[in-house]
């Protein structure tokens, strides 16, 4: 059975609840907002294997990336909307024309972030551009793996430590499966971001955007929230900051709402086993001035 003795010993990916054969493992909210395992003691049956799927008990060794390339996306729409050099859209795309699934995350009405799978454009097109609020894979481990055994092509694109709980629970290697992180700065708290909504108190937010580029650029990129314009098609901006001036941005960039594991990551230094992790090209013009 998982007994989580210090919050830096759990990550959050779902993977324990996930995998338990009796379900008897709810992820429960604690006071900071973020998930933790707890087992119901009188289904359990001393299995074992949400200790096996762990990743942070089951840490694999660093290593150096196999091999590092740059690269852009030439449509200027989905670059604007992506992050990191908009390559996880081109993946996507590639893994619908094979009849694949694709599995990320995406906002939900409240404005919380989840992991989805899907085969419809629209959602996975809401899988672009950073969300900087920790995701709950929900049961996208289990519907991975059904699809996956069925022979169909999977993308899963998520932190690392989300990649290394999905390897973990998955137990084998699948050669259709694609998974994608990036370098990560850490995951704020989905209570602090819920509150931070709250205390704008702004109504009917149409769009979310932690990294704007189209405002102020790539290297100042701007928060900014949307809303529905009546009779128009059109959004209108009702919020926009610099990051560093943005105050979930300043508490996000200055480590002060980092889920606890963050802060001594079980999946940095390429433990994940990721097959590809994207990040943005910072410095680009010192290698190409």
């Amino acid at each position: 059975m998982i007994k989580i003795k210090e919050k830096k010993d759990c990550c959050g990916c779902g993977a324990c609840a996930q995998k338990c054969p009796l379900k008897c493992i709810t992820l429960i909210t604690d006071s900071e907002g973020f998930l933790y395992p707890e087992t119901d003691t009188s289904k359990c049956v001393q299995c074992g294997l949400c200790i096996k799927v762990c990743p942070v008990i089951n840490q694999k060794k660093g290593r150096l990336p196999l091999e590092c390339k740059a690269a852009q996306n030439l449509n200027k729409n989905e670059l604007s909307h992506s992050s990191s050099g908009g390559l996880f859209i081109i993946l996507a795309k590639y893994v619908l024309s094979q009849g694949g699934i694709i599995v990320g995350a995406v906002f939900d009405k409240n404005w919380n972030v989840k992991h989805v799978t899907s085969q419809n454009y629209d959602i996975i097109s809401k899988m672009m551009g950073s969300k900087y609020v920790q995701s709950n894979t929900a049961k996208t481990y289990i519907e991975t793996e059904k699809y996956l055994k069925k022979g169909i092509l999977v993308l899963y694109t998520g932190t690392p430590c989300q990649i290394a709980g999905l390897k973990l629970f998955l137990r084998k290697e699948y050669s259709n499966l694609i998974t994608v992180d990036f370098i990560c700065h850490g995951v704020p708290s989905p209570l602090v971001w819920e509150r931070y909504l709250q205390e704008l108190n702004i109504k009917s937010v149409d769009n979310i955007d932690f990294r704007n580029k189209t405002e102020r650029g790539w290297k100042n990129f701007s928060f900014v929230l949307k809303k529905k314009c009546y009779n128009s098609k059109d959004s209108l901006i009702i919020c926009s900051e610099k990051h560093h001036n943005n105050l979930f941005m300043k508490a996000f960039l200055s480590n002060l709402i980092l889920r606890p594991s963050c802060y001594n990551c079980p999946s940095k230094e390429l433990k994940s086993g990721s097959d590809i992790t994207i990040a943005d090209f910072w410095s680009i013009e010192k290698v190409l001035p």
